[in-house]
């Protein structure tokens, strides 16, 4: 195209803007010996493709729902951080209580 042309034109870029993956935590405190059942909520946004859970007490676990058996009784911070087929992520967390 000439140089003299050029401001007659525009270069157009479309691009696709993916929602988070918003995710919910929902699981209870339990008693030392007891396992702990967790279950992932998608509440909106794009489907999740990876799920990496931090249960607290230095173990993970890379699934949807997981379950977990705590060694010892305290207060845990449970993380849970997703991410969409975009790359875009959300992070959660809820406190669980194991009595001991």
């Amino acid at each position: 195209m000439p140089p003299f042309l050029l401001p007659y034109f525009r270069i157009l870029k479309y691009l696709t803007v993916l929602p988070l993956p918003l995710v919910q935590i929902l699981g209870d405190n339990v008693c030392l010996g007891e396992t702990s059942e967790f279950n992932a909520q998608q509440t909106a946004g794009n489907l999740v493709k990876t799920w990496n859970w931090d249960f607290g007490d230095g173990t993970s676990a890379q699934v949807q729902n997981p379950s977990h058996f705590y060694t010892y009784p305290g207060v845990f911070n449970v993380t849970l951080r997703v991410t969409g087929p975009g790359g875009c992520t959300d992070i959660t967390q809820k406190q669980i209580v194991v009595r001991g």
